[in-house]
């Protein structure tokens, strides 16, 4: 079985959540907190925060 890890960002001002999109094989987009597989020699903390931080950069603040 996978290992994977996942973390929720609240933003403390306006308490939202940061979700991220997907979309597979032309269905419905569906929302998954950010999270990804724990590498060997990994921690949890480390793989989620390693997780949340490819997921920042991936965003385009200018639309949020």
């Amino acid at each position: 079985m996978r290992r994977r890890a996942g973390v929720v960002l609240i933003n403390p001002e306006t308490e939202e959540i940061l979700l991220i999109g997907r979309k597979k094989n032309n269905q419905d987009i569906y929302y998954v907190i950010p999270g990804g597989g724990v590498e060997e020699n990994e921690t949890y903390p480390e793989a989620a925060r390693r997780e949340m931080l490819e997921e920042l950069q991936k965003l385009d603040l200018g639309k949020m």
